[in-house]
């Protein structure tokens, strides 16, 4: 933007022996340098200035922080206050947020929340992929060790469903179990409510086929159990195991008297990995869901986990479980 300025002196001003005024113009261009990174809509023209070697990098120029430089002066420019985009007279439906004479900022920021994304199916890449937004320390307040795989606010869970699938759990399984879970966390995030499993106790209570909805349930929960693991999943808490053995204690006597004991086995394999004894609620409610089996099927149970200490941890979930019930067994806990 150029500027032009006019000076006019006296005669007073010098000693001359001319007696008409003499007019003196001068013109003076000023050019202000154009430091908007967008004008009109577009990238500003001309080179940038070099901030580091294009060669570094395998030959692509890299980008910092400062290669747009912002100028010193805060006062806008009248261009700008006129520009139907800025300043105090700019659409409603264009408003930006910006600095006089300085980039367009993006919106304002939420550093509350965590974004979780549930990445495309392995199996079937059409699939989209699913994005969560959940309070930050709601989310670690249910999912505890998510804490530890959160990168720049967001939580990626490709690598935990890479996993299970390598453990020959199937995949659909474990996409449902965490669009579930996430699915009622975000809920609770924006309404401050959740009712997990009012919906699958309906559905089992009222349904014509009653094996069926049985055997859909416990595939689903023994997903649910897997993603929640505390070694290899995202961890679970207290306030969630809750909700999660309020269901599991109907759903395991449907499963030994409609399904069998080795599906009951199964399940309650799937459960050892997300329970934990750290309240005394949650050991007197697995009392119960334990003194509700068989005989056999407690036989059955206690096979497979005497044959997991061996490759378990000293604070697995075989040595976790096998001690709260070798309790329950010899009477200390009643």
């Amino acid at each position: 933007m150029s500027q032009i300025r006019f000076l006019v002196l006296s005669p007073c001003s010098f000693p001359s022996p001319f007696s008409f005024f003499i007019l003196t113009l001068i013109f003076v261009m000023e050019q202000r340098p154009d430091n908007h990174r967008f004008r009109n809509g577009r990238p500003r023209q001309g080179r940038r200035p070099a901030t580091m070697n294009p060669t570094q990098m395998d030959g692509y120029p890299l980008e910092r922080y400062d290669d747009y430089l912002e100028s010193r002066n805060m006062s806008p420019l009248l261009a700008d206050w006129l520009h139907p985009r800025v300043g105090p007279n700019a659409f409603p439906n264009e408003a930006v947020l910006r600095r006089p004479g300085g980039p367009e900022f993006a919106p304002a920021r939420r550093p509350n929340l965590v974004v979780v994304i549930l990445p495309r199916a392995i199996s079937d890449p059409t699939q989209d992929q699913v994005a969560f937004n959940i309070k930050r320390d709601l989310l670690f307040a249910y999912l505890p060790e998510a804490q530890n795989e959160v990168r720049r606010g967001v939580l990626e869970l490709g690598a935990l469903v890479q996993t299970a699938v390598a453990d020959e759990h199937p995949e659909h399984m474990m996409r449902w179990a965490l669009r579930f879970i996430l699915g009622h966390i975000e809920r609770l995030s924006r309404t401050g409510d959740m009712d997990m499993f009012g919906d699958a106790e309906h559905l089992i209570d009222e349904s014509l086929d009653r094996v069926s909805a049985v055997r859909t349930w416990a595939s689903c929960m023994h997903g649910v159990c897997v993603v929640l693991e505390d070694e290899r999943g995202l961890g679970c808490s207290d306030e969630l195991l809750s909700h999660i053995m309020a269901f599991l204690e109907g759903l395991f006597q449907d499963v030994q008297n409609l399904l069998g004991r080795w599906q009951t086995s199964v399940l309650f394999e799937a459960f050892a990995g997300t329970f934990r004894t750290t309240r005394v609620d949650l050991v007197e409610q697995l009392y119960r869901i334990w003194d509700r089996f068989d005989p056999d099927v407690q036989d059955d149970i206690m096979h497979g986990i005497r044959a997991e200490l061996v490759r378990d941890s000293a604070e697995g979930r075989a040595h976790r479980m096998y001690r709260t019930l070798q309790q329950r067994a010899m009477g200390l806990m009643r």
